[in-house]
């Protein structure tokens, strides 16, 4: 199988953090850097499988062998990665080739779109053709009727003449007269079908009344068919939950902040188009890696309201409250760029959205040399403690219901 990430990916970063580096130099260091880091990771995960394998008979051992097996393929692709960007002539050529792979992404989820196949579009046309080009309800009316009496007439002429072709073989008795009679069978079957389909379809948008309902029900579907698309992009623009590597984070700890805590870590934000973003921090996770490196990363409810409806998501990242904060003397935010980027960018709708497919891990806010603000969501250390508190999560839930259907079953 195709391995679908790119050569930033491969070796466990990301292009902007390669290019925020200022200069070729510092970007090389960078990716011969991560390279190491990765490749020595993959060694390491090597070495305790071939103890393990030491130890190991049957089954068990072949799955141990298979996944020291893939262990050695990454290692492969890993070095294969690094020659596609180790230097600034190759990335150039590289990213050349990547902007164009996204592109050719997009335009393949656009192609997955689902044409329905609507009423209008089988009586050979679409409800935009019946509003661009009639002036009134009763021209589309007359229109659409002549449409479904040309469809079904072409039809019933089809139809009576396989029936009567049909006639003709009643007593032909031979094996040949019996594959055609079967054949014609279908054909009538299959016609029949098709007259039931055009009638059914004329009866949704015959007249002014029963086309306001049934056009509702195409803008739900439409709507409903724009939300999956949007979520695939989403998906695939946020998504690094595939770089989790929650068995490199030894010990996790969740502390839930009191009433008294969060309410000081309130901050009401707004966007520019004018939603009110309300965020509280709600807790802290905490985390040590095998490496006995530890970390922090805070929890926030993120609460607004989107066309009419309030919605309210836990996220996980840190934030600067001060600079997101007012003077209280004058009034004004702290820090006006770092204020806008977090409410525009970094908190919108797409980002909050598609960082689900994280177990809601939203990455850093990370300030370049030149004071420009960026989204980032590069480091694994961050992004495995939360995937490992979302799996721990998961088994208290389904372990308490569980519990509660095994309570329910005795009594």
């Amino acid at each position: 199988m195709e391995d679908k990430r790119n050569a930033y990916e491969i070796i466990g970063t990301n292009r902007d953090a390669v290019y925020m580096r200022t200069t070729d130099q510092a970007r090389d260091e960078f990716i011969i850097g991560k390279v190491k880091d990765t490749k020595r990771g993959i060694s390491k995960k090597i070495e305790r499988l071939e103890e393990r394998i030491k130890i190991t008979e049957g089954h068990e051992k072949q799955k141990l062998i298979r996944l020291k097996q893939k262990l050695q393929i990454e290692m492969n692709l890993v070095d294969r990665a690094c020659l596609q960007i180790r230097n600034s002539e190759q990335r150039a050529q590289y990213d050349a080739a990547l902007d164009a792979r996204v592109e050719n992404f997009k335009h393949e989820i656009q192609k997955e779109r689902k044409v329905t196949e609507d009423a209008y579009r089988i009586l050979f046309t679409s409800r935009k053709n019946c509003n661009d080009n009639f002036s009134n309800s009763k021209k589309i009316d007359d229109f659409l009727f002549k449409m479904h009496s040309g469809l079904i007439k072409n039809k019933t002429d089809e139809l009576e003449l396989l029936k009567g072709r049909q006639s003709r073989l009643e007593k032909d008795t031979s094996s040949k007269g019996f594959r055609e009679k079967s054949g014609l069978e279908a054909d009538i079957a299959q016609i029949e079908r098709e007259i039931k389909r055009i009638d059914k379809a004329y009866e949704k948008i015959k007249n002014r009344e029963a086309r306001t309902l049934y056009d509702e029900e195409l803008e739900e579907i439409q709507k409903q068919e724009d939300e999956r698309i949007r979520q695939g992009i989403l998906r695939k623009k946020y998504s690094v939950e595939k770089y989790s590597q929650t068995d490199t984070i030894q010990q996790i700890g969740y502390k839930p902040l009191e009433k008294a805590a969060r309410e000081s870590t309130i901050r009401t934000l707004t966007r520019k188009d004018g939603t009110i973003l309300v965020i509280e921090q709600i807790g802290r996770l905490g985390y040590r890696n095998v490496r006995n490196m530890t970390g922090m990363i805070d929890a926030y409810r993120i609460t607004r309201t989107v066309d009419g409806e309030k919605k309210w998501d836990v996220r996980y990242t840190n934030l600067n409250m001060i600079d997101l904060s007012r003077n209280p003397k004058t009034g004004k935010i702290e820090n006006k760029d770092y204020y806008d980027f977090v409410a525009n960018i970094f908190l919108s709708e797409d980002s909050i959205e598609g960082t689900k497919y994280n177990g809601g891990y939203l990455g850093e806010v990370i300030k370049d040399k030149d004071g420009k603000y960026f989204h980032d969501l590069n480091d694994i250390n961050e992004l495995s403690a939360v995937m490992k508190l979302n799996t721990i999560q998961k088994e208290k839930d389904r372990e308490g219901k569980d519990k509660k259907e095994g309570e329910a079953y005795e009594q």
